[in-house]
């Protein structure tokens, strides 16, 4: 526990953040209190206690913290909080009120609605004016900028639950982000402005001026693509592109994350060096631009964590000691986790970490037992192969497990789109510094420099996304299996790395064996549960306007109706692949109306379906007649 104690510290903060997250319960918190008060001052006072013992003491007084720790910081909150007028709201005054409250978020603009976080100030009502506080996720038609003040004239509204099993929580994702309230206002009052952060408000105006570079000298798919991977404006990357990111695996590309920082702070230290500055300007420097880029983005998981690595990094580089890096990992999540519990939640936090814990543990034990004698090749594929083995070792399945698919290819596809990711991203930032020179030839030049990488990456991607049988659907994988497939990953490594180049025999040897049987004896369980359970299951979809209705049984999977179709993946679509479901018996269409059809073209296309059966009803619409041809 010496050599990474923060790795121990995060697992049990984790585990006590996790029993807070799915425990309602503040009296239990109380009484866990009382305990942990007792605990720490026996703890204090009682000396000759083993190392063993002290430190599952201390694992489990961390977990004890982490539950209450979650409890306070995500059920309790002051009388005047907006969300307990949430109902006050909406029966007494309806949309006679005004709410008065400051942008105090990155705007997120999507086609043509923009999304903002306003902090409530008060809430005016005909008689009177009642302070509040808490945020509200508001979507506007027109533009705002961070640090305005408005206000908003409208209903305050809580947000909708998943409205269908295993599907999209809004309430829990804006739950997560300490947002308890939606409001589409009727009408809006802008009545000032900078009254955010100074620095953010900085921030937010670089943001801007990118944004503004790439759109006039870029523009269309490629500039949407562009904005995404420098700034995190993913908002206008058309759907049917990050489709094809997610089924080549590089949909990280699209999010801002550990690879972009790391890029941007090797860029800034190797051009900051070239100034022969000492070490402690540069990496000052270095670390200034790192936290400015990271409140550019919007303070995401992913990007908080790979500057305070990065700045932690650079520190230790300074007063020249060394470092466990896989420590320097769990003190960053540590860190992140006590300013705020809701990231571990995150999936982007959970997929960031998961490749860089990755990279660190799992490379140095792979790279010994692939690597070749032959230097050029070694350094070329060898290496950049291990590096993407090891991060894909750490997230692919954790992956599938939110996306529902495994991407075969993704192996290879990185080691070819992570290097030109990293071009675009350098192109992309110094284009807006060119931009800065006034000279609109030197800028057009560079501009179409910048287009031409652009569209070498994206024409990358989409060469291996069609690649056949790239990708499977496989389903959401439960946790029970990915805490066994993390248990077998990393005892299996290890037990082959000292097996092979040190022919010892290790613990991990026992852990990985005794893993095994107890995987297959569960497998078997669940399997033979399944041959033998003849129960049938229907599931009423919550598609909008029109129905739809999956019935399962032993061998069967009929789908009735599709439901209105108005996104990238139908809902019924959806369900189908979170189950894991390739092949559907029958299609039974009960009507040819055009909100009843909906999804189901979109079923023929992308599923086996064996059967469909419809009514024998003349009709002649645009959707029926595509339905019938499909």
């Amino acid at each position: 526990m010496t050599k990474t104690p923060f790795l121990y510290l995060v697992i049990s903060l984790s585990a006590g953040l996790i029993c807070g997250y799915f425990t309602d319960a503040l009296p239990l918190g109380i009484l866990l209190l009382f305990f942990f008060l007792v605990a720490f001052i026996l703890v204090i006072f009682i000396s000759d206690i083993r190392p063993a013992v002290m430190d599952i003491i201390c694992i489990v007084l961390v977990s004890m913290f982490g539950f209450l720790y979650y409890e306070g910081r995500t059920r309790i909150y002051p009388k005047n909080h907006i969300r307990h007028l949430n109902g006050i709201v909406s029966q007494s005054w309806g949309k006679d009120i005004a709410i008065v409250g400051d942008v105090l978020s990155l705007p997120d603009t999507r086609e043509e609605k923009t999304y903002v976080e306003v902090e409530a100030r008060s809430l005016v009502l005909s008689s009177d004016t009642i302070p509040v506080c808490g945020r509200i996720r508001v979507t506007l038609g027109g533009d705002v900028e961070y640090g305005e003040r408005l206000i908003l004239y409208g209903r305050l509204d809580s947000p909708p639950p998943a409205r269908n099993p295993g599907g999209f929580d809004y309430r829990a994702w804006l739950a997560r982000q300490n947002i308890y309230n939606t409001m589409s206002p009727d009408s809006v009052i802008k009545v000032g402005e900078n009254f955010g952060n100074r620095f953010i408000l900085l921030a937010a105006g670089i943001r801007s001026y990118i944004e503004t570079t790439i759109d006039r000298n870029i523009g269309g798919d490629k500039g949407a693509f562009l904005k995404g991977i420098t700034i995190g404006e993913r908002g206008m990357i058309p759907g049917e592109v990050q489709e094809v990111f997610r089924n080549t695996g590089v949909v990280h590309i699209l999010a801002v994350s550990g690879l972009h920082v790391g890029i941007l702070a090797a860029m800034l230290f190797l051009v900051i060096r070239l100034f022969r500055l000492p070490n402690i300007v540069n990496i000052m420097v270095t670390s200034a631009c790192l936290i400015t880029y990271a409140f550019m983005t919007g303070l995401r998981p992913s990007v908080v964590r790979a500057t305070t690595m990065s700045i932690l990094l650079m520190s230790t580089f300074l007063t020249e000691r060394d470092t466990d890096i896989l420590n320097t990992l769990c003190v960053t999540a540590f860190a992140i986790l006590i300013w705020n519990p809701q990231f571990l939640f995150d999936v982007g936090f959970q997929l960031s970490f998961g490749a860089t814990a990755g990279i660190i543990y799992l490379y140095p034990k792979i790279y010994p037992l692939i690597r070749v004698r032959n230097r050029g090749i070694d350094n070329a594929i060898i290496k950049p192969f291990t590096v993407s083995l090891s991060a894909q070792a750490g997230t692919t399945l954790l992956a599938a497990h939110y996306f529902y698919r495994l991407p075969v290819i993704s192996l290879i596809a990185n080691i070819f789109v992570v290097p030109l990711t990293g071009l675009c991203i350098g192109a992309g930032l110094l284009l807006s510094l060119v931009n800065l020179l006034k000279i609109d030839l030197l800028s057009r030049v560079f501009a179409s420099a910048v287009y031409g990488v652009t569209a070498l990456t994206l024409g990358t991607v989409n060469l291996f996304g069609k690649v056949p049988y790239g990708h499977f659907w496989i389903g959401s994988l439960s946790p029970l299996f990915l805490i066994f497939y993390f248990i077998l990953l990393v005892s299996g490594v290890n037990a082959l790395y000292y097996m092979i180049k040190r022919r010892v025999f290790n613990p991990s040897h026992r852990v990985f064996v005794y893993t095994v049987i107890v995987f297959l004896v569960l497998l078997v369980s669940s399997r033979l549960y399944k041959i033998y359970n003849r129960e049938v299951r229907v599931t009423f979809m919550d598609v909008g306007m029109g129905n739809s209705t999956l019935v399962e049984m032993e061998d069967n999977v009929i789908l009735m109706d599709g439901g209105s179709y108005h996104r990238d993946t139908p809902v019924s679509a959806d369900l189908l692949r979170r189950k894991g479901v390739k092949d559907v018996s029958l299609v039974f269409l009960t009507s040819p109306l055009s909100y009843d059809i909906g999804g189901l073209t979109y079923i023929l296309k992308n599923f086996n379906v064996k059967g469909v059966a419809l009514p024998f009803i003349p009709y002649h619409t645009y959707a029926y007649k595509k339905f019938l041809y499909t």
